[in-house]
């Protein structure tokens, strides 16, 4: 019999509980490689741990307790101690509350064994207490199975500073004589590093392999988490000090960069509730490393920590204060700011001199804002209560001066959160450098929608100017006043305002309620919510869609459509639609929509996608017509007919091949395959893409190869009807007469959703040189928020809310896009595409992934910079003539079944048991 494990999982008791010891120990036990040791270190004096482990053993053989004796109990002295009686060929290292997924040992062991890798690596997930949404830090680092030989190829690996997301092979460490630093409290970080430069090859696998349940070590305790930082810095420091000795310090600037964005800017989030002795430490420990940072690198961080690393360097400490409290803030209005020539800058200057590059903040355009818009900023400087009520007093600073000299009048205004409006009029004095204002709020004035009840709303001031208007929130000091004030019994009996302050925003929420007079109120508001959130919850809708579809008989003649998730009608089943419309096919046709139902063509039944009525019509429909995925949650009873039409093309990898369900990760892939199962047919526009859809998704079932009904309008885009759409569209997006139209469809960014962060090319390099013969018609994806410049209006027209994307096709002259399905589509027209790829490298690994080698594929030029694409559309006839061969290519594969009456073909083929109810 073979007593010699495969792998050996050292778990660090070090600073824990003893349930905690033992969950993480059991969750070890039940990894799916039975052959494994759990050798548990720990401090031998704790007699508690000890007997909880001998219980342990006592279960269970394989757990073999490893007592620490020794004055310096640390996880560097553990883990060594644990190492000294390891025989396993592969350890692992786990911290308590460090979860190891179930085929993390088998999976990462199988791929030093294939790969034959010095060690294997996964991904880490983060679930701090009470939260349950796992986090991965370093999630597009791990977007692809891969082996890596030599970390020079691949410098950003530097950046994964665990050690617990790793199987190493026992001969590696002794081989290189790898060891956990005791001079460190957190050696883990340089131990990596470490082993990455050691290493011959890594094998890196895009699951999660270990779940980091407790919080961060250190980051509560020793003076607020000084002492925490400081050792992390501290570990920072002597990585870079190896680096540098191995002749690596070119790859300093990735690792400072993380340092600073997960590490020292959570310190700087808590620095304005801070004492000032704590602001002067915090300086003190890192001023030399500040000071050491390359400037060049300072400039490319976001606009709020490069501007509170300067102030904490400068020791600035009131300033710092301001500037950390809107590090979460999205457009942030500081209190005083300095215009230099046309730059405005952070904070107090010489007009006539120079400003650190560090707080210029001339990109927030604060000068060129219209007055609803201005950069004006009310902060609550006191609340008192008083005889008529809550008397609060508010400074307003208006640093760039749009206020008039002498003040101006407002009104503080309180909406309730179902309507009504309270409206309190104050009036602005100037006091300096910055205006007061004081007002007092009588909770017994307030109208009767906001009062009696417990209401919680947003203050807002209003101020009137020449006409114009302006409202900004109001916001909380440094230190907020969250405080609990008791008006006068004569005003509203045993009435009590509160005002609180919002973490991320700082915008300040008043809460009142009156006990004596809405006792009876606060009760049956109580007892109506409650039982509307019994009975109206996503719970009870999914329990009664279920009751329905088993009890209620399916309708042969209602059809279901539903087009991107509801927000829109377009894409195929609008032309589906359209089509089972103009046959007149007897059927009753239901929509579902999410947000707004006013694009739908007058007479068309709209449900409320997740209502009650939406539940009705899925269970009882007889017909679902779809081009995403419906919920898995919907289960499809027997006999309902699914036509999956898709979104795009398979350019990018899809269904089982994306990142989120590559690998082990076993519960959202079975998930996954049960709403493929529901599918009874799909739409393929060519033999490629049916070839990659299946692979991809694993369906099995019937294909339409007739083409994207979608697609028909492009196909005959050259017909009267087409034609006169474009140019109605030309005349909405103000094109004059010879300008041409560039259709600019970027995709979103599975890592950055929301950020804006898809628009790639430089608008305002593009305007100088080609504003005068094009305009842009700017779409970007649903996933991402952009706001366009108000500068570039004119020349870019931003065409995102555009209902069908179709019209905008028919109206370009080309199109630019990057990764995005629309080039698949555009391509039918047969005018010209052009693809903005200079995050080529960086999307295929770190983003969601292509299928496909994009350069042996595209049908036009990929461009990198923004001179290229101005190039390219100058001479747009040679552009088009130069990649005439690739583009034919490219509609030779991927357009192949486009015929321009696909729609036609599908109600045929798949309404067609109905076709005998035809009128």
């Amino acid at each position: 019999m073979n007593t010699r494990p495969d792998v050996d999982v050292v778990v660090t008791a070090f600073d824990c509980t003893e349930t905690a010891l033992v969950e993480t120990v059991r969750h070890v036990l039940d990894q799916s490689l039975n052959n494994l040791r759990v050798l548990v270190a720990f401090d031998g004096e704790d007699g508690q741990l000890a007997e909880a482990l001998a219980r342990l053993a006592g279960e269970d053989p394989r757990v073999v307790p490893v007592p620490y004796l020794s004055d310096e109990v640390g996880l560097s002295g553990m883990r060594e101690a644990a190492l000294k009686v390891s025989v396993a060929p592969a350890v692992m290292f786990v911290n308590v509350l460090s979860l190891l997924y179930m085929h993390a040992c088998k999976s990462l062991l199988l791929e030093i064994e294939e790969t034959g890798a010095d060690f294997a690596v996964g991904q880490v997930g983060r679930c701090p207490p009470r939260r349950k949404k796992i986090r991965y830090p370093s999630a597009r680092l791990f977007c692809d199975r891969m082996t890596i030989d030599g970390v020079e190829r691949k410098p950003a690996f530097l950046t994964d500073g665990f050690v617990e997301n790793k199987l190493f092979r026992r001969d590696f460490i002794t081989e290189h004589q790898l060891a956990f630093d005791r001079a460190l409290r957190d050696p883990d970080r340089l131990f990596a590093i470490e082993a990455y430069l050691a290493s011959k090859r890594v094998a890196v696998v895009p699951w999660p392999v270990v779940r980091q349940t407790a919080e961060i070590a250190g980051t509560k305790t020793g003076r607020s988490g000084l002492d925490a930082f400081a050792a992390r810095l501290t570990a920072e420091r002597r990585a870079m000090a190896f680096l540098r000795g191995e002749g690596l310090g070119r790859l300093e600037p990735r690792l400072i960069r993380r340092f600073l964005r997960a590490e020292l800017a959570p310190m700087l989030r808590r620095l304005p509730g801070q004492s000032g002795e704590w602001v002067t430490e915090l300086q003190q420990i890192t001023g030399d490393y500040l000071d050491g940072l390359p400037k060049k690198m300072v400039l490319r961080l976001p606009m709020m920590l490069r501007i509170c690393l300067h102030l904490l360097r400068e020791g600035q400490v009131e300033e710092i204060r301001e500037a950390a409290r809107l590090l979460r803030v999205s457009s942030p209005i500081p209190r005083r700011v300095t215009k230099i020539g046309d730059r405005v800058y952070w904070g107090v200057h010489d007009p006539a001199g120079d400003a650190p590059a560090e707080l210029d903040i001339s990109s927030l355009e604060l000068d060129r804002r219209p007055f609803s818009r201005a950069a004006i900023r009310h902060e609550i400087e006191s609340v008192e209560p008083g005889d008529r009520g809550v008397r609060i007093r508010v400074r307003t600073y208006d640093p760039l001066g749009v206020l008039p000299a002498k003040g101006a009048s407002g009104a503080v205004e309180i909406r309730a959160p179902g309507g009504g409006l309270w409206r309190v009029p104050i009036t602005l004095r100037p006091a300096g450098e910055h205006f007061w204002s004081e007002f007092t709020l009588n909770p017994g004035n307030a109208p009767r929608s906001l009062r009696g009840i417990n209401r919680t709303t947003g203050i807002r001031l209003l101020i009137q100017k020449k006409g114009d208007s302006h409202q900004a929130p109001l916001v909380a000091p440094e230190r907020p006043p969250v405080r609990r004030v008791v008006c006068s019994r004569r005003l509203l009996p045993d009435a009590v305002v509160t005002l609180t302050r919002m973490t991320t925003t700082n915008k300040v929420e008043i809460t009142w309620t009156s006990r004596k007079i809405t006792h009876a109120s606060r009760r049956w508001k109580k007892l109506r919510t409650d039982m509307v959130g019994r009975v109206s919850n996503g719970k009870s809708r999914l329990g009664f869609y279920r009751i329905v579809m088993r009890f209620v008989p399916r309708s042969r003649k209602l059809v279901l459509f539903e087009s991107s998730e509801g927000r829109a009608y377009t894409g195929n089943p609008r032309y589906i639609y359209e089509e089972v419309m103009r046959q007149k096919i007897r059927v009753r046709c239901v929509w579902s929509y999410s947000s707004n139902r006013s694009q739908f063509p007058p007479g068309t039944r709209v449900v409320k996608r997740g209502g009650w009525r939406f539940m009705w019509s899925l269970a009882r429909a007889g017909y679902w017509v779809e081009s995403h995925n419906l919920p898995y949650c919907y289960e499809k009873r027997r006999g309902t007919r699914y036509l999956q039409t898709w979104h795009g093309q398979t350019l990018k990898t899809i269904g089982l091949n994306t990142p989120g369900l590559r690998g082990d990760q076993w519960p959202e892939r079975h998930r996954w395959q049960r709403s493929v199962d529901r599918w009874t047919t799909i739409v393929a526009p060519c033999e490629e893409y049916e070839r990659v859809f299946r692979a991809s998704t694993g369906f099995s079932g019937e294909i339409l190869r007739t083409g994207y009904p979608r697609n028909d309008v492009l196909v005959r885009c050259a017909e009267p009807e087409q034609l006169a759409v474009a140019k109605e569209v030309r005349a909405k997006l103000g094109a004059l007469p010879g300008q041409r139209v560039l259709l600019y469809a970027p995709t979103f960014r599975d890592r950055t959703r929301g950020a804006g962060t898809s628009v790639r090319v430089d608008l305002d390099q593009l305007s100088a040189r080609l504003g005068d013969d094009w305009i842009i018609a700017l779409r970007v994806h649903p996933y991402t928020r952009y706001q366009l410049p108000p500068r570039l209006r004119g020349f870019v027209e931003d065409v995102t809310a555009y209902p069908e994307i179709n019209d905008l096709i028919l109206a370009s002259d080309a199109l630019l896009t990057d990764y995005s399905s629309v080039m698949f589509d555009y391509a039918n027209t047969g005018k010209p595409i052009l693809l903005f790829t200079d995050d080529y490298h960086e999307y295929v690994q770190n983003e969601r992934g292509l299928n496909h080698h994009l350069p042996d594929i595209a049908p036009g030029p990929m461009l990198t910079e923004t001179s290229e694409l101005a190039d390219a559309l100058a001479d747009l006839p040679a552009t088009a003539a130069r990649y005439a061969e690739a583009y034919e290519r490219f509609r030779r594969t991927w357009c192949s079944w486009e015929g321009g009456g696909a729609a036609k073909a599908v109600v045929d083929v798949f309404f067609s048991d109905l076709k005998n109810l035809k009128g």
